[in-house]
This record gives C-alpha cells, sequence and structure tokens, in this order.
C-alpha cells in the first residue's frame, strides 16, 4: 500500500491510501464532527477500507466547521490534480452526520458516481434550519458561503441517504429533494 498526504492545512487534511494502482474504483471519506479537539489520526472508515485493500481518499477535518472553509476549494484542487479521476469509473463519497453533509455537498467537485451519506445536516446554517438547535457554537462561527446543499442534490451522483426517522436529523432530510436521492429511514439508528 501506498499512503500520502495529499493536502494539508490549517482546517483539513486529505490522505489518500492506494492498495491498486489499476483499480478503477476510490472510496473517499468526510470526517464527522470532532466531539473534542482534533486529535491526528484516522479518516472516517479508513482502517476497514485499508484492510479491505480498498483505494481510499480521507477529507478529515482539523476543525468542526462543516466544510465551510476556503481551504476545501484548495484541498479539491489539489486532489484534483494529484489522482487522474479521468480514469475511474466508481467513485464513492461516503460520511456520517458532518461528514455524510460533506460527502453530498461536495460530491460533483470529485465527480463521484455514488454517496453513502449516514444521517446528514441539511444545513446548520438557522437561517435555513430554525429547527437546529444543536452545534450552535459551530454555527455561530461560520459564514455558509459554499452551504448550498439545493445545489449539491442535483449532482449526478446516485445519493443515499440513511437516517433515524425518529430523531431530529428526519428535519433535515424533510428537506432534501433531488436528482438520484434515495432516502431510507431506520427508526432508532
Amino acid at each position: 500500500m501506498k499512503s500520502d498526504i495529499v493536502f494539508d492545512g490549517d482546517d483539513l487534511l486529505v490522505r489518500i491510501n492506494i492498495h491498486d494502482p489499476l483499480s478503477t474504483q476510490l472510496v473517499i471519506s468526510f470526517h464527522p464532527r470532532w466531539p473534542m479537539e482534533y486529535t491526528p489520526g484516522s479518516g472516517f472508515a479508513e482502517k476497514p477500507l485499508n484492510k479491505l485493500e480498498i483505494n481510499n481518499l480521507h477529507f478529515i477535518n482539523k476543525k468542526n466547521h462543516w466544510w465551510q472553509t476556503a481551504e476545501m476549494a484548495l484541498a479539491i484542487e489539489t486532489t484534483l490534480r494529484t489522482i487522474d479521476f479521468d480514469r475511474l469509473d466508481h467513485i464513492v463519497a461516503y460520511g456520517s452526520s458532518m461528514g455524510a453533509y460533506g460527502a453530498l455537498l461536495h460530491s460533483d467537485s470529485l465527480h463521484c458516481t455514488h454517496v453513502v451519506a449516514l444521517g446528514p445536516q441539511y444545513s446548520i446554517d438557522r437561517e435555513k434550519v430554525q429547527f437546529e438547535k444543536r452545534w450552535h457554537k459551530e454555527a455561530s462561527e461560520l459564514n455558509f458561503q459554499w452551504d448550498d446543499m439545493n445545489l449539491a442534490l442535483q449532482s449526478k451522483a446516485k445519493k443515499i441517504v440513511i437516517y433515524d426517522n425518529k430523531s431530529d436529523d428526519r428535519h433535515h432530510i424533510a428537506l432534501m429533494y433531488g436528482h438520484n436521492l434515495q432516502k431510507t429511514p431506520i427508526p432508532y439508528a
């Protein structure tokens, strides 16, 4: 396996693990919110993907910015220059909660064919989701310049959204409409 840091900024880190350089498949994960402070470590699902020897790329947040950082544009640009996306035919973005939000939001920029989003938010901007009471501190520190889930949901990728329809997540999912979007409720998940 070949592992490389693709991007390392103040707000995020992008790491790639290549097991088979000839594979036309790639899993891209977006890390969920950190409950405490960032500590360097694995990307979301990085260990199991490596154990399965699946080529994988990880967007790891160093802050809980809901992918609302100017570094995202540079990280994606650097990633697109580093990896020959034209030869890939199966690109899956994957994440949970904040990571699922990031996977949906950036699936088009990363040429994803599929997205698996576990309990994503539509937004945490109180202007858009008045019902949301969680993550107040993070929301108050963001400008939401890149927070356009309606546009993101129009990507060509097949999107599978898995969520707990008995939790507050159901309100976010109710706002989601778009091309190739499959909503899968799992009570008490």
